[in-house]
Formats: C-alpha cells, sequence, structure tokens
C-alpha cells in the first residue's frame, strides 16, 4: 500500500491562504512558524 501525502490535505482557505502569504513574506527573522509553513506546503 502506497502513502500519498497530498490526499490527506484539505484546500487551503482564503483566510488561511492570507496568513500564510502574511507570514511567508515577513521580515526574515530566525522564525519556526514560518519555518514550518514553508517546508511543510512547499
Amino acid at each position: 500500500m502506497k502513502f500519498n501525502v497530498d490526499d490527506l490535505r484539505i484546500p487551503m482557505t482564503e483566510r488561511v491562504s492570507k496568513l500564510r502569504e502574511e507570514v511567508v513574506h515577513a521580515k526574515p527573522i530566525l522564525c519556526s512558524e514560518r519555518a514550518l509553513l514553508v517546508t511543510d506546503l512547499l
């Protein structure tokens, strides 16, 4: 049996998408939340 992470993802809502964009484009500082968003969703 093959496991596919994409099958488990829930489509991003407009609100979450906006928040993600704000975090990703924020001033580059050491930020664990930003690192998780960038590595988890790309």
